[in-house]
This record gives C-alpha cells, sequence and structure tokens, in this order.
C-alpha cells in the first residue's frame, strides 16, 4: 500500500496547486530577523537536537550514539504527532 493510497483511505484530500499556492501565501508571515536573532534560533534548535540525541541515543557504557539517537527522536516526533491526530 503505497503513502497516496493511506491517505485516500483516511479520506484526507490532497490539494490541488492553486490552493496548495494560496495557503503557503496566507501563512507566510515573511518575517526579518537580525544575524543575532539568528544564531539565537539556530542555537537553540542545536540545544534541543543535542538534547534528545543524548535522551534517545545513550549507550548503556554512556557513548552518545547521534544517528541512533537523532533516528529515535524523529520516530518518537512523528509518533506523537500521529497520535495527537488520532491516526494511530
Amino acid at each position: 500500500m503505497n503513502a497516496a493510497k493511506v491517505l485516500e483511505d483516511l479520506k484526507r484530500r490532497f490539494p490541488n496547486e492553486p490552493e496548495y499556492h494560496q495557503a503557503v501565501e496566507e501563512n507566510s508571515e515573511r518575517i526579518s530577523w537580525s544575524a543575532e536573532e539568528v544564531d539565537n534560533k539556530l542555537h537553540y534548535i542545536m540545544e534541543n537536537i543535542h538534547e534528545n540525541c543524548v535522551k534517545y541515543g545513550t549507550e548503556e557504557d554512556g557513548y552518545v550514539n547521534y544517528v541512533k539517537g537523532a533516528n529515535i527522536a524523529g520516530f518518537m516526533k512523528v509518533a506523537k504527532a500521529m497520535m495527537a491526530q488520532g491516526i494511530v
């Protein structure tokens, strides 16, 4: 079963191209950030990535497997979102 069929079975609707572009335009805030704001936001994002990698990727010997941690953290984020939507 492919992803399009799953979405179809869930009665999800694919927007047509004009609807998609209109939705993107409506959701676009066109915010400008200073270099300092960009650096702060990036620092915050990287701290969260590191924390999740440590949380999910720490081996028994204390070694942090960042690939394993990032993969599990990504899976958990998607799984929690699906549960919140009632899909799972």
